[in-house]
């Protein structure tokens, strides 16, 4: 069987503890009138949570590869992450400065709570 997943798109919200980043990464389904924002929770252990801890930022475009994941939250939902073991950076952090004011804006508007995020 294979459980893989490969997505690219931009960092929404980033929180880290000692152990583990996990950040939300947005991609665009359908097209015209009929497209949305989808948001993909993300999680990464280890070097890699190190090296996003350290560069990653909000808007940045970034390629993550990985499987995918589910756990239950608090309130007894599946809620699904990608468990990655891959993340290029495909923007500089000060391209992404520039452009993550109106990023931040449309990201409060349609980004799901990471409260259910166990840390």
């Amino acid at each position: 069987m294979l459980n893989k997943i490969d997505i690219i798109g931009r960092v929404g919200k980033i929180k880290s503890n000692e152990n583990n980043t996990f950040f939300s990464v947005a991609t665009d389904q359908g097209w015209g009138d009929k497209k949305k924002t989808l948001w993909h929770n993300v999680v990464v252990f280890k070097q890699l949570h190190e090296i996003c801890t350290k560069y990653l930022s909000v808007g940045m475009l970034v390629y993550v590869s990985g499987e995918l994941t589910t756990f239950e939250s608090k309130d007894g939902k599946t809620v699904y992450q990608v468990a990655a073991r891959e993340v290029k950076f495909l923007t500089k952090k000060t391209d992404t400065e520039k452009q993550s004011d109106t990023f931040q804006k449309q990201q409060k508007s349609t980004e799901e709570d990471f409260d259910d995020i166990p840390f």
